[in-house]
């Protein structure tokens, strides 16, 4: 099955084609992927911050958010953008 790559920390951990992960949560950065798209600036109600923040949030804290902490996971080497060309 075919990888998509994450919108918030670029990892490759949603399954299916684009139109099939639709609303999954990656369990490395529990973003969930929802119809804000790839567009930095636009607010997403799922995560109730903005792509750009939850980006941020990433680089900081390894989670879109600080609270989803207890929820996230390390990437998984077959996860890695490098592995996924």
């Amino acid at each position: 099955m075919k990888r998509q790559k994450c919108n918030c920390c670029g990892y490759y951990t949603l399954f299916g084609e684009k139109g099939d992960v639709d609303w999954d949560i990656c369990p490395v950065c529990f973003w969930q992927n929802d119809i804000s798209g790839e567009n930095p600036q636009k607010y997403s109600g799922a995560n109730g911050l903005t792509l750009e923040q939850g980006r941020e949030n990433y680089k900081k804290y390894s989670a879109c958010d600080v609270k989803m902490l207890p929820y996230v996971r390390l990437a998984l080497t077959h996860e890695l953008p490098e592995n996924n060309r």
